[in-house]
């Protein structure tokens, strides 16, 4: 029996080749079923998206802004560390504890994360009702999502602005005094472990942040607004032509006014002498 050479191929056996066929069959038979089933699918989902492209933007946004809320928003540096801060209360701090033996211990700041609790329920709704109204189409369902994401882009606002009130206290977290005397032993033990410098005035440039909003959280404020505008501009359009101005609820209690009713008075008589 003849042996191959080094530059002949070995031949493959039958029943390998034959599994291989069936493989590749089995693999094109089941790309032209779902390039059928995409085919029967795509007028049924272009009617259904249909007039709710804006309802649906504004949804992904939605989305896409809860995620962005576990980041950190608030960055606070200074020569014992860094700080960071999320919306909802969560901090991640990376220190020496230089002022741990320290007499007057620092100020520990509470983050509301109210703001971000309150977006993340409008987010929600608008994520539900876009989801329902593509098969539903039912009005009330369009008002809702058009007034929930409204309502997520003013408390992602409101979370930027509180987020940005926030920081300066932050940063004093990790802040010490020169006065201190636990915090300069703090400070000569951190040097003597080599974890860092013993802050002499004069003897060297030091280079750090201050504290501020991170670019997650511009980025959260923009697109909640973007949705939002979204959303809105879609329920604008779709609203009839005759369907009138749009009216604002008015808060004003109604005030029932009440005389109180008096007793005729009497007759004039003539006196009679």
């Amino acid at each position: 029996m003849a042996q191959p050479t080094p530059w002949q191929g070995a031949s493959t056996p039958p029943q390998q080749l034959g599994a291989r066929r069936r493989a590749a069959q089995r693999v094109r038979q089941g790309r032209a079923g779902v390039a059928k089933a995409a085919t029967a699918l795509a007028p049924h989902a272009t009617g259904a998206l249909r007039g709710q492209w804006g309802y649906l933007l504004a949804a992904i946004g939605n989305i896409v802004t809860f995620t962005v809320l576990f980041q950190p928003w608030v960055n606070a540096e200074t020569l014992d560390g860094r700080i960071k801060a999320t919306p909802f209360g969560k901090f991640e701090i990376s220190s020496s504890l230089v002022t741990l033996w320290s007499d007057s211990p620092l100020p520990q700041v509470q983050v509301n994360g109210m703001w971000a609790v309150s977006a993340t329920i409008t987010i929600a709704c608008t994520a539900s009702a876009v989801l329902v109204n593509l098969w539903a189409r039912i009005e009330l369902l369009r008002r809702l999502t058009a007034a929930a994401s409204a309502a997520t882009a003013l408390f992602v606002v409101f979370a930027v602005v509180h987020m940005n009130g926030k920081a300066p206290q932050l940063r004093d977290m990790l802040g010490y005094s020169p006065k201190d005397l636990g915090g300069q032993i703090g400070l000569i033990m951190r040097w003597v472990n080599g974890n860092g410098d013993y802050p002499i005035p004069g003897l060297r440039k030091v280079n750090w942040t201050t504290a501020g909003l991170t670019a997650w959280a511009w980025f959260a404020a923009a697109l909640a607004v973007i949705s939002a505008v979204s959303a809105c501009f879609q329920w604008l359009r779709d609203r009839p032509a005759d369907a009138g101005p749009i009216r604002l609820p008015s808060w004003r209690l109604p005030i029932a006014v009440t005389r109180r009713a008096t007793a005729p008075e009497p007759p004039d008589t003539a006196r009679i002498d």
